[in-house]
């Protein structure tokens, strides 16, 4: 994981991100995964959603209930720029972020959308195998996951390419070769 439940990062090269994974609003111009966690805030538990941020003019846009990004929307305007975006990194809304982590329905949410991300990439299939019958404990799962989310081990070198939605797929074989020298 990135972080705690209520962790926030208001510094980077995507403006906000929240939470367990650091689920954020998405770089410059390209949507985001927060703004399809906090959709599914607003489906399950929209008192939670009202509280933590529609009362402050913040509301999400996603193509569908199952999509798995999209973008946050301030006061009517679509966060779709950099320039829009960067409103977010302001300490106001870095508290607001903060303090949904600590509510026990946004926490129920971000465990929930974790164990979804968790079953996708597990369930992806390498040499036709599930991953999660290649790595069967929860350490090995976890930095094969980590390192593949966080590009130290491209998930090319094992074998599989991101979608249009960032999701791992199979592509080819396997390069453990080139993997071994990436980690070395």
């Amino acid at each position: 994981n990135e972080g705690l439940l209520e962790a926030v990062n208001s510094y980077d090269n995507s403006y906000m991100s929240i939470g367990l994974f650091q689920w954020t609003c998405g770089p410059a111009g390209d949507a985001g995964e927060l703004p399809a966690l906090l959709a599914a805030l607003k489906r399950t538990w929209p008192a939670a959603f009202q509280d933590c941020f529609g009362r402050y003019g913040l509301d999400v846009q996603t193509a569908s209930a199952t999509a798995t990004t999209g973008y946050l929307v301030l006061n009517g305007v679509i966060l779709n720029t950099a320039a829009r975006k960067l409103q977010l990194r302001g300490a106001v809304w870095a508290y607001r972020f903060w303090r949904a982590g600590h509510h026990h329905d946004m926490r129920a949410c971000q465990l929930s959308f974790a164990a979804g991300r968790l079953a996708k990439f597990l369930d992806a299939k390498a040499a036709g195998v599930a991953v999660r019958r290649w790595f069967t404990s929860e350490q090995g799962n976890g930095a094969i996951h980590e390192s593949t989310r966080k590009k130290l081990v491209p998930p090319s070198k094992l074998g599989w390419d991101r979608d249009g939605e960032g999701l791992i797929k199979r592509s080819k074989r396997a390069d453990f070769a080139g993997w071994l020298r990436l980690t070395s």
